[in-house]
């Protein structure tokens, strides 16, 4: 006979988070749901979390409620709670991931090198990342920078998600929007801090690396409760990667001109913009 609850444990970044589910009708299309809900490069296994290793985060679905801990984050329309549950599981990973530092950024890469576009949401980011992708580069992520310590970028490329006429977000596949998601990692070539403001003109101005580092760090997830790692990562990513920093009018007009600027200099001026 089938259990009065299903567990679903799996680790992403070093983050060991498990999902209990009582609810019959979720238990049911559990497989279906978490093939889309599990964050990029999630590694499902029961052994991650042992006597030893307790999960850092543990979610339990019973009586049409999600909770986090003591924590209701949603309850009654399971669409809603499915949404609430994909949404704060990214957050977890990033709160909790041992083997690289998430900084709220878009990333994609160009001629093999990345390009990080930081910002919390509303700030425009997924718009010139979706833009840079039209323009030719590769898709890594609309939402997080994922750093290793010694400074290198790896994917996290889940679906963009894109605001509509009306507001709302929707999942949006790269192949949509006739890009592809890149795999490997790589070493960063530009930080670019923008915000979209109508009829703006981009003209951004270069940042110190003191700059650089200060306004990384306003974007990072765990920068309070992990100090250090984030100084270090930052540190090294600020130390070698130009950035830039201007409001921008329109994404697609934008994005031709980042792109110009990289080939314009990448090879003959390493390290400027």
């Amino acid at each position: 006979m089938k259990s009065a609850v299903d567990r679903l444990t799996f680790a992403s970044h070093g983050a060991r988070i498990r999902i209990s589910v009582y609810d019959g009708v979720i238990r049911r299309r559990l497989p279906d749901i978490l093939r889309h809900i599990l964050p990029p490069g999630a590694v499902v296994s029961e052994a991650i979390v042992s006597e030893d290793a307790t999960p850092d985060v543990e979610y339990t679905i019973a009586s049409a409620e999600l909770r986090r801990a003591d924590v209701c984050l949603s309850s009654g329309d399971l669409d809603e709670m499915l949404k609430a549950l994909e949404s704060d599981l990214h957050f977890q990973v990033a709160r909790h991931a041992r083997t690289a530092l998430f900084v709220h950024a878009g990333v994609v890469a160009w001629k093999d090198r990345a390009v990080l576009i930081p910002g919390r949401s509303m700030s425009g980011k997924t718009s010139l990342v979706a833009a840079l992708v039209r323009a030719g580069a590769t898709y890594y992520s609309d939402e997080y920078a994922v750093i290793d310590r010694s400074g290198c970028i790896h994917p996290y490329a889940k679906p963009l998600s894109i605001r509509g006429a009306n507001g709302k977000a929707a999942k949006v596949p790269v192949e949509e929007l006739g890009g592809q998601a890149g795999a490997g990692t790589l070493r960063p070539a530009a930080v670019i801090f923008t915000s979209y403001r109508s009829g703006a003109r981009w003209r951004p101005r270069t940042l110190t690396d003191g700059q650089t580092v200060l306004a990384l760090i306003d974007n990072t997830v765990p920068a309070q409760e992990q100090p250090e790692l984030t100084m270090e990562t930052l540190t090294q990513v600020a130390s070698s990667t130009p950035a830039l920093k201007g409001i921008r009018g329109e994404a697609d007009i934008t994005a031709r001109q980042i792109l110009r600027r990289l080939d314009r200099y990448s090879s003959s001026r390493p390290n400027t913009l």
